[in-house]
C-alpha cells in the first residue's frame, strides 16, 4: 500500500502537469483571438532593490501584463501568481528584485513529533470502571513514555502499569517497558 505522503506527492504531480499541459490553450483566451502565434515578451528586467515601492509595483504589473498575454485562461487566473525574489550580488553587494510567474507553491507541511493515542484504564480497585483516555505522546517514544502520559491523567505511579494489546477478547501481548510506540497501530485495542 503506498503511504499518505506518496500519494499527496502523486497528487500534486498530477495536478502539477494538468495545469502547466497546453490543455489550458483551450481555454487561453488570446489563442482564440489570435490563433496564429502567441508573442514573445522578454522578462522585465531586475530592478534595484533602493527604487521606490511603486516603481516596484510597476515592474511587477507589467511582469503580470506580459504573463497573462501569452496565457490569458481561467486557469491561469486561478492558479498563476508572482514571485517576488530579491537577489543579493555576494561580491559587490548589490541587490536586484525580479517578478517572476508561477503556476503552484510547495510549502512544506508541519511535521509533528506527537501522536495521539487512545487506550483502555483499567484499575485494580474492583470499584472504578473502565475509563478510555486521549494520550499525547512523543511519535517515536517507548511504552514507558505512554505510561507516564496516563500517570498524570490517573495519579497511578508509571512503575505499577502493565501495557496489553487485547484482540478478540485476549491478551495478544504484553509489552516491556523499552518497546518502542511505533510497535502499536492505531486500531489496536491497548490496556492498561
Amino acid at each position: 500500500t503506498a503511504s499518505p505522503d506518496s500519494e499527496q506527492h502523486s497528487l500534486q504531480v498530477a495536478l502539477t502537469i494538468t495545469l502547466s499541459l497546453d490543455f489550458t490553450s483551450g481555454l487561453n483566451l488570446y489563442s482564440h483571438a489570435h490563433p496564429a502565434c502567441k508573442p514573445w515578451f522578454s522578462p522585465a528586467p531586475g530592478i534595484p532593490h533602493h527604487s521606490a515601492l511603486h516603481c516596484q509595483q510597476e515592474v511587477a504589473q507589467e511582469a503580470w501584463q506580459n504573463h497573462k498575454r501569452r496565457n490569458d485562461s481561467v486557469i491561469v487566473d486561478t492558479f498563476h501568481g508572482l514571485f517576488k525574489s530579491t537577489l543579493v550580488c555576494p561580491d559587490c553587494g548589490n541587490v536586484s528584485v525580479t517578478f517572476d510567474p508561477f503556476c503552484y507553491l510547495s510549502v512544506p507541511l508541519p511535521v509533528s513529533h506527537k501522536r495521539v493515542m487512545e487506550v483502555f484504564f483499567v484499575s485494580m480497585d474492583p470499584r472504578r470502571k473502565p475509563e478510555q483516555h486521549r494520550l499525547v505522546v512523543p511519535k517515536k517514544g517507548k511504552i514507558s513514555d505512554l505510561c507516564v502520559a496516563l500517570a498524570k491523567h490517573t495519579g497511578i505511579s508509571p512503575e505499577r502499569m502493565m501495557v496489553a494489546d487485547v484482540f478478540s477478547h485476549r491478551f495478544y501481548k504484553i509489552y516491556q517497558l523499552e518497546e518502542s510506540l511505533s510497535s502499536i497501530l492505531d486500531r489496536d485495542d491497548i490496556f492498561m
